[in-house]
């Protein structure tokens, strides 16, 4: 569950960084995540069950929401973060 908090909290940041040409990017961030995944499942499945395996698969999953708003963060600077602009950060429209 929290993997996919992590990943709704980011956006669809990987749809943005695909429509902008940066699909390599988006690949090599499914790639790392993957690996992670594999690693904690094949290092927490063996101690811990299926409580390993879903625990290995949320990690990564937050290590995927983290590395693409990164790349976004530093091709583009987009925050695409849930709580951007609120509050004493928050940019007012004058007129």
């Amino acid at each position: 569950m929290l993997g996919v908090l992590a990943r709704a909290a980011v956006g669809p940041v990987d749809a943005l960084l695909t429509m902008a040409g940066e699909q390599k990017r988006c690949a090599v961030a499914y790639a790392i995540a993957f690996a992670v995944n594999v690693t904690l499942n094949l290092s927490l499945i063996p101690f811990y069950g299926l409580i390993g395996a879903a625990f290995a698969t949320s990690l990564s999953m937050c290590f995927e929401a983290v590395n693409l708003f990164w790349v976004a963060r530093t091709r583009f600077h987009i925050n695409s973060f849930i709580w951007t602009g609120s509050g004493t950060n928050k940019r007012r429209m004058h007129g």
